[in-house]
């Protein structure tokens, strides 16, 4: 990651590559999640996904004042990962309950 970095951008960008390697686990855990958390409101469950949002901000707001003081770019990012755990520690048991519940009705 640092050799692209430092061709694609040069040297005044080389201390980003913690920042991007932290935001392309952000990314991965959204192309995951991402289908999980449409599943919710389409099946009629909006308040799940209202209260992560409710979670998602708190958490946002608390680590961005407390990480990026001290980090930088890397606490910035770094918020945003556990803004994103966050938020799936809401949705993602309710999801894994709602498929186990459809499987029981339909078998």
């Amino acid at each position: 990651m640092r050799f692209i970095m430092l061709k694609v951008f040069g040297a005044p960008f080389i201390g980003s590559v913690a920042p991007a390697l932290i935001l392309l686990v952000c990314a991965a855990l959204l192309i995951l999640t991402a289908p999980l958390n449409a599943l919710l409101p389409a099946c009629g469950e909006s308040r799940v996904p209202m209260l992560a949002a409710a979670c998602m901000l708190v958490t946002q707001i608390i680590c961005l004042y407390v990480l990026v003081p001290r980090y930088g770019s890397s606490g910035a990012a770094l918020s945003f990962l556990i803004v994103l755990l966050a938020g799936n520690a809401v949705t993602v048991p309710k999801v894994i309950s709602f498929i186990k519940r459809e499987k029981t009705t339909n078998s």
